[in-house]
């Protein structure tokens, strides 16, 4: 009860706040859906480790599978945290490096010290273990995941050099990165579930200390991160710049809620990620783009468009429903879903790399 109140204390306050830190970066429903997620993050966090600390060696809850969940959530927690910290001081900072650098370093010892106390192991002996236990497959695995990775950031680097400094590339252009991501997404979640989760993780902690190192111009990196101009959303005009992190997460949230399971077998909610963005919002905007004429009252978004995603929204729950993810939806349901999700993303407002997962994911749940 203690910790719910301080988490709906918690929630208000950074709904209020982060707007003033980060002006013009979050509407009113993306900043909401933010800070929830954060809020929920860090109560997945700490009831996990004060359930470890309570229990035996020998229980249930020290399973791999647990052990690597706990493990993905307070590093994340913390290194979310001090992101944040680092930002909300960037102006009072004289020397950003050095603040930056200790916060890091802090944050880096208090999390070895916190989880090898709770592992009773070394928690970098005991990932190691981990990732090399199952036969080469994880390794296959981060070996097949450089091709997409690569073709990715030769993509970028081709239409940064193409590109003028005030133009940007068009929105069917931008769906590259939805086809490059459904490429790690798909075998990963077929084949190691558990992988894909802590690779996701690590890489959204990735994004985001680019995103720092960017707006604190620490690194070089932050020149090669102001490539990411040519890519964004019209929507995304504040202080940070979001599409690809949205993008990451909008695919990999509703796997994270899903969790790990025991035979890494994924379910139809698993998908809808994929499913809403690299399959829905990619049709949309590809035979929008080439086809559409005729356009929804006040809105750029085509009639042609909505369709084309509705059919393929449709065509892909159908297939994997008869695929055997999940138990099988009839035909209503199936165009339910399809034909709201499109819809959704027609109309909204909001970033739809965002939204739509979490909405089709609500949907698929509730069907």
């Amino acid at each position: 009860m203690v910790l719910c109140a301080v988490l709906c204390v918690l929630y208000f306050w950074l709904t209020d706040q982060c707007p003033k830190w980060f002006p013009y970066s979050f509407s009113l429903g993306e900043i909401s859906i933010i800070v929830q997620a954060f809020c929920v993050l860090v109560f997945k966090s700490l009831t996990p480790l004060h359930a470890m600390i309570t229990q035996d060696d020998d229980s249930e809850i020290l399973k791999d599978h647990n052990r690597l969940q706990s493990l993905i959530l307070v590093l994340f927690l913390g290194y979310v945290t001090i992101i944040v910290l680092v930002l909300c001081v960037r102006h009072h900072c004289v020397l950003p490096h050095f603040c930056s650098l200790s916060l890091l370093l802090l944050y880096g010892g208090s999390i070895y010290a916190i989880t090898h106390s709770v592992f009773k192991t070394d928690p970098l002996l005991w990932t190691t273990r981990w990732f090399l236990h199952d036969n080469m497959k994880h390794i296959k695995m981060v070996i097949f995941w450089c091709i997409p990775m690569l073709f990715s950031l030769m993509f970028v680097a081709y239409h940064s050099y193409r590109s003028s400094s005030n133009q940007k590339v068009t929105t069917v252009t931008r769906k590259f990165f939805h086809v490059a991501i459904m490429m790690v997404f798909v075998p990963g979640l077929l084949l190691t579930r558990s992988l894909l989760i802590l690779a996701s993780s690590l890489l959204l902690m990735a994004f985001i200390d680019f995103e720092n190192d960017r707006i604190l111009k620490l690194s070089p990196l932050q020149k090669v991160m102001n490539n990411v101009k040519y890519f964004l959303d019209e929507k995304d005009c504040g202080v940070l710049l979001l599409t690809h992190i949205y993008l990451l997460v909008g695919c990999s949230v509703p796997i994270w809620m899903e969790g790990f399971n025991t035979n890494d077998a994924p379910n139809l909610a698993d998908f809808s990620g994929l499913i809403s963005l690299g399959v829905g919002d990619t049709s949309a905007s590809v035979i929008g783009f080439y086809f559409g004429r005729w356009k929804w009252p006040d809105s750029k978004k085509t009639v042609e468009g909505t369709l084309a995603a509705f059919v393929s929204i449709s065509l892909t729950l159908y297939g994997l429903t008869q695929s055997g993810f999940g138990e099988d939806l009839s035909i209503m349901q199936i165009v339910t879903v399809s034909g709201l999700t499109a819809l959704l993303e027609a109309f909204t407002s909001q970033i739809d790399n965002l939204v739509l997962p979490l909405f089709m994911y609500g949907l698929l749940l509730n069907v």
